[in-house]
Formats: C-alpha cells, sequence, structure tokens
C-alpha cells in the first residue's frame, strides 16, 4: 500500500533566514527525489499531484462540479480585491478577503443576471473559487491567480485572439461588483471589498483514468468533485494518520492545508508550529507504518517543490547530512533570473 500527502505550504516560502536544524529538514534529507517539479499554486500542485497535471484547472473545477460538456470553455474565476497602489492596481492575497459562502453566492447570482445575454454562467465551487464556462473553446492566455499577487494586474492580464473581449467583459463584472449591496456592507465594516474576479486555468479536460489513487481523506470541494466523477470514494479528514489507518486498504490520498490544520487543533503559531503538526500527526506515525511494514512507501507533494519519497530503504540513510529547507524549492521568478 502507498500513501500520498499533499500538505500546502509545508516548504514554498522558506528564506535563508529560517533555522533550518528542524525535524524536516532532518527527515527530508533521507528521502528520495524524484518526479516533476510541482506548479507554484496550491490548487495547481494539487492537480499535478492527484496525477491530473495535464489539465487544465479550470476544466477540473467543472469536472468536480459535474460540468461534462466537452465543448464549452471552462475557467477558473476568483473573487479578488483590487488595491491601488501609485499608478496601478495590485492584487491582493486571495486569502485575506475571507469572502463568506452566502456572499459569494449572491455576488454570482447578481453577476449571472447581468451577463444572462452573454452566454457566459458562474458556478461556485466554494467561497472563493468560482467556476466560469461558456459555449465554445476560447483563445486566450492567463496567468493563475497566486502568480499575479502583489504585481501590477495589467500586465497578467489574459492575452490571445479573444484577449480584448475577456477584457471587456472583467471590466464589466468589476463595475457589478462595485456598486453590489454585497461589497457596500463589506466596506461598511471595515472589509475589503471583492472588486474583481481573476480569470485562469485554461487547459485540457482531465482524464480520471490516470489517477493512481483509490481513496482519497479530504475536505477539499474539488477532491470531492472529482472522487464522484472518478468514482474514488472520497473521506472526511480525521485530525491524525492514526484515525485513516483502518479505511487505508489500498493507496491513498491525503489533502493537508492550514485552514483545515486549524480547523482541528486552532490558530498555528506559525509555519513551524504548522509544519510540527503536519509531522506529530500524519507524517512521522506513516512513517513508523513504513518501518513495520505495514505501507510500503509514502510520497509527499506540496508547492514548487519535486515529490518527496519514502521507503524502508530511504529511512536508514541516518549518515545524511541536512539540507537548508529553502534549497528543495525556488520561485518561478528566481528561475527566470537565472535562466
Amino acid at each position: 500500500m502507498r500513501i500520498g500527502i499533499f500538505v500546502s505550504g509545508l516548504i514554498v516560502g522558506t528564506t535563508t533566514a529560517e533555522t533550518d536544524d528542524s525535524a524536516l529538514s532532518a527527515l527530508l534529507s533521507r528521502a528520495d527525489i524524484s518526479g516533476a517539479r510541482l506548479p507554484d499554486t496550491a490548487e495547481s500542485a494539487l492537480l499535478s499531484a492527484i496525477g491530473l497535471g495535464k489539465a487544465g484547472a479550470g476544466p477540473c473545477r467543472a469536472l468536480a462540479l459535474n460540468q461534462v460538456d466537452s465543448e464549452a470553455g471552462c475557467f477558473c474565476l476568483d473573487p479578488v480585491h483590487l488595491a491601488p497602489s501609485l499608478d496601478k492596481l495590485v492584487l491582493d492575497h486571495p486569502g485575506r478577503l475571507q469572502l463568506s459562502r452566502a456572499e459569494a453566492e449572491m455576488l454570482v447570482n447578481e453577476l449571472n443576471t447581468y451577463f444572462s445575454q452573454d452566454s457566459v454562467h458562474i458556478q461556485i465551487l466554494d467561497a472563493g473559487r468560482w467556476l466560469l464556462t461558456t459555449p465554445g473553446r476560447q483563445h486566450i492566455s492567463t496567468v493563475p491567480t497566486e502568480q499575479a499577487m502583489g504585481v501590477d494586474t495589467l500586465a497578467f492580464m489574459p492575452t490571445g485572439p479573444d484577449a480584448l473581449y475577456w477584457h471587456k467583459l472583467i471590466t464589466e463584472m468589476q463595475t457589478v461588483m462595485h456598486m453590489s449591496p454585497v461589497n457596500q456592507q463589506r466596506e461598511d465594516i471595515g472589509l475589503n471589498p471583492a472588486n474583481s474576479v481573476w480569470l485562469w486555468g485554461e487547459g485540457e479536460r482531465p482524464d480520471v483514468s490516470g489517477i493512481p489513487w483509490q481513496r482519497f481523506f479530504s475536505e477539499d470541494d474539488s477532491i470531492r468533485g472529482i472522487g464522484k466523477s472518478a468514482a474514488i470514494p472520497v473521506s472526511g479528514l480525521p485530525s491524525s494518520w492514526t484515525d485513516c489507518r483502518d479505511a487505508s486498504e489500498h493507496n491513498s490520498f491525503v489533502v493537508l492545508s492550514p485552514d483545515l490544520i486549524q480547523a482541528h487543533f486552532g490558530p498555528m503559531d506559525g509555519i513551524r508550529n504548522y509544519r510540527q503538526v503536519i509531522l506529530d500527526n500524519w507524517i512521522l506515525p506513516i512513517l513508523k507504518d513504513i518501518k513495520t511494514g505495514h505501507i510500503q512507501s509514502l510520497a509527499i507533494y506540496t508547492e514548487a517543490v519535486q515529490p518527496v519519497h519514502f521507503s524502508r530503504t530511504s529511512l536508514k540513510r541516518w549518515w545524511r547530512r541536512k539540507r537548508p529547507l529553502h534549497s528543495y524549492w525556488q520561485r518561478s521568478d528566481d528561475r527566470k533570473a537565472g535562466a
């Protein structure tokens, strides 16, 4: 039996200033590192980890929502806050928006009403992740939301033959959202408005026959939808590996994130505390099962890093020197600068 774990934010963002004498650093030094480096963004990295790396994030959201029209254009549409900065608009981190499900539903209803004659339709996967569909394929290239954060958004707008149409549509969406009572109420209580959307995620339809996992443990809505479409059982996420060991009779995949960990253990006191909870409740118990032969191997996946693999053989490499955590990842802009 093989186990895979996707841990959002496990390593990405680590700097040279961070202490590297952690248990995680020591543990990773024993692992085998192989396979393609995962994308920088959490959603795309997760899709790659479960075997859907060649598919677009938009079509995968469509699959999660049971939208199976092979001729439709499918895009991720994320509600965001654009903040003015000197002579440009900067995309704030989507996680800070904290849009509720009720607010998202109201905004989507307003947008769908306004664009009812434009052959575009918006659906909600969760409050911060929407799906936009069109009757036919669209010829544009886009950039994921997380890659456009903190920079002039004009430089990352859609490009391609159909780009001007989408620039106009997004501008109209901004107008509708600006006038929405949702945002007026948010501003009245000091919250940032969801004053724009970010379009991204074009690509091929997912082929679920290539998913190598027989069970998912996840609270993620996209994994639930994909599991349903692929006839793969999806169980809720318990607080530790020990609580789901008995249900893992086949190759299983676990999805962990800061939000889910906080739901079980309360607020995390920084990234080191988050990593320690992951180690104590998930990684170390699984490695113990590898030593006893109950599990064959563990693969750990996270953004911007190659998959990390553990087996009984790798766990015996106690002599290996620890590597700094920041050496396992490299941002896209760093790689481009070094090209």
